[in-house]
């Protein structure tokens, strides 16, 4: 079922989730563009553990579609949320040797690849991934009307995840603006439990990675 609307040369945010060297299934966040008909391309951190997975083993890879900012946080920084990775189910996908977050965390819909390519650059990697399958989590999906809030909650994993990776200093300067600014219009503009909790969760990476008072200061 081709349900979905991909725009080539956009940068797209989704989970992408594959079967680790230990067999077991994991997940993490990253960006991917359409190129052509059927083919994706994504870059990954070399100091990354996905890196390292992806060149040993190249497994197959599910891209989870969801609007769900919990999740970025989550597989952002699995061993700050372990309690709450525990707690997500994983189905088998029926076309490839990957797993699919079950639909009941927020996920709409999969886009099923196998890797193609991948090209070494000085500080990343770029995949090259061939579209297997596209299928729908659910027949029905509800649109809510568009808000600046939920995009700026995926940035803040985003710019979390950059924070705790890079070593430049104006670079970690200049996502750690972009993270005060986001901070502020989740805190502004959304009054809801997920909010609400998504800040909290916010706010344990933030002391994790010593950047509480930073940004509560400047």
């Amino acid at each position: 079922m081709y349900f979905l609307k991909l725009s080539q040369g956009i940068l797209y945010e989704a989970l992408s989730s594959f079967y680790n060297s230990a067999k077991k299934p994991t997940a993490t966040p990253l960006g991917f563009i359409i190129i052509g008909k059927d083919i994706i391309k994504m870059r990954i951190f070399k100091n990354s553990r996905t890196c390292q997975e992806f060149l040993e083993n190249k497994p197959d890879i599910i891209i989870n579609l969801t609007n769900n900012p919990k999740l970025f946080l989550i597989f952002s920084f699995k061993e700050i949320f372990k309690r709450h990775i525990e707690n997500i189910r994983f189905i088998e996908s029926s076309k490839i040797n990957a797993p699919k977050i079950a639909p009941e965390h927020g996920v709409y819909g999969y886009i099923e690849c196998k890797i193609m390519n991948i090209e070494d650059h000085k500080h990343s990697i770029e995949v090259t991934l061939s579209i297997e399958d596209i299928d729908a989590a659910t027949p029905y999906i509800t649109l809510e009307p568009f808000s600046r809030v939920i995009n700026h909650m995926i940035d803040t994993a985003v710019y979390l995840t950059k924070i705790s990776k890079l070593e430049n200093v104006e670079e970690i300067k200049k996502y750690t603006n972009l993270l005060k600014y986001s901070i502020h219009i989740i805190k502004d503009y959304c009054n809801t439990d997920l909010c609400n909790e998504y800040l909290e969760m916010v706010n344990k990476v933030l002391e994790e990675l010593k950047l509480r008072d930073r940004l509560l200061l400047s």
